[in-house]
């Protein structure tokens, strides 16, 4: 909607966007983003993104021996669609067992770029163990207004409320960096 911001305008309706539209693109496209936060002081994990068999095998030969475990998602999506944790020796019922709804065998995952997946970048990524937070925010464009930051953990069910200062400078980071206003998550 943010591009439409002008039209909107001229008709006397008045547009709220957390980023102007390039800001917007850029945040929304995880590839371009791991290539810039991995020049900002946010903590990101390595990322190499691919299209095809070659670009991932490639990628994964450069990941495999440095990182415990690495994972795939699409460059653009919400909510974890798609993430996989990649798997090496695991098949069938065992891979299931093993938490197979969230990972894909490393042989499979060959045989579907093998076939050609859908015209879009995925994301090899080191895979980073522990609890997932998750970020909402208010800021002014300036600077962070408000800050709440939710913890999920395998071992409970839920998120809890947590207070970790590298997340409110993370986020700090960038709404000061991008200009972001209004409420957003993470």
């Amino acid at each position: 909607m943010a591009e439409y911001a002008m039209q909107f305008t001229e008709i006397g309706i008045r547009v709220l966007s957390v980023a102007a539209p390039q800001i917007l693109a850029l945040l929304q496209d995880k590839a371009r983003f791991a290539e810039l936060g991995s020049r900002l002081p946010v903590p990101t994990p390595e990322t190499i993104p691919f299209r095809t068999l070659a670009e991932f095998d490639a990628a994964y030969e450069r990941l495999r021996f440095v990182y415990d475990a690495l994972c795939i998602k699409p460059a653009q999506g919400v909510y974890g669609a798609g993430f996989r944790l990649v798997r090496e020796g695991e098949d069938g019922l065992d891979g299931l067992l093993q938490g197979g709804s969230h990972s894909i065998q490393l042989d499979c995952l060959r045989r579907l770029l093998a076939q050609g997946m859908p015209a879009q970048t995925w994301l090899l990524m080191e895979y980073l163990p522990g609890p997932e937070y998750s970020l909402d925010a208010v800021a002014d464009g300036n600077r962070l207004v408000a800050l709440i930051q939710r913890e999920k953990r395998e071992d409970l069910y839920g998120q809890r409320l947590v207070a970790r200062p590298e997340l409110t400078d993370a986020a700090a980071e960038l709404v000061a960096r991008f200009g972001l206003m209004g409420l957003f998550i993470d």
